[in-house]
């Protein structure tokens, strides 16, 4: 089992990258798997990741990672993460993928000023994920701009949705939304 701590992947071209796993992506940090072991502090930053065949980032046991400014487009997956806390993902583009975020089992995350277009689901939130925000981020075109199946306590402020075309939010009870156009 790798400790993956304090890493930076920055201005990198990860496109036409292929993965067979369905648990893996272009950029993968897998931890604790075998153990209590975490992946902290990393920073991903700058990338662009294209024609993935599974998730474009995806973290495991992952807690005070960075993403920023990271372009994903035309992959079956975005952004995964599964128990993972206390992230940040701020000010990134997701086009043409499945769906955009997902979060399973994750809380205290900070997703803001991401722009979300043409996706299946633009946020998907599953397996008690809860206290996460959502600030700031525009949703053009989605099937769905955000889908809440298992989780509470999940914050939406100042997010535009434009052009859903089944809906713009679907959610179960103790989730709060604010300010939507």
């Amino acid at each position: 089992q790798f400790i993956v701590n304090y890493n930076n992947i920055t201005d990198n071209d990860f496109s036409f990258a292929t993965t067979t796993s369905s648990t893996q992506g272009a950029i993968t940090f897998q931890c604790g798997v075998l153990g209590n072991e975490v992946c902290r502090y990393n920073n991903m930053t700058h990338n662009n990741l294209s024609y993935s065949q599974s998730y474009a980032m995806y973290m495991s046991y992952g807690i005070n990672n960075t993403f920023l400014k990271n372009i994903i487009t035309n992959t079956l997956n975005g952004i995964f993460l599964s128990v993972s806390d206390n992230n940040t993902l701020k000010e990134g583009i997701l086009k043409n993928v499945t769906t955009g975020i997902s979060l399973s089992s994750s809380t205290k995350n900070n997703i803001f000023n991401f722009t979300i277009i043409n996706t299946t689901s633009g946020i998907s939130i599953v397996s008690n994920s809860a206290n996460n925000t959502f600030t700031n981020n525009t949703f053009i075109n989605n099937t769905l701009g955000v889908s809440i199946t298992s989780g509470t306590d999940n914050y939406f402020f100042y997010n535009n949705f434009t052009n859903s075309t089944n809906n713009h939010i679907s959610s179960v009870v103790d989730n709060y939304f604010n300010t939507t156009s």
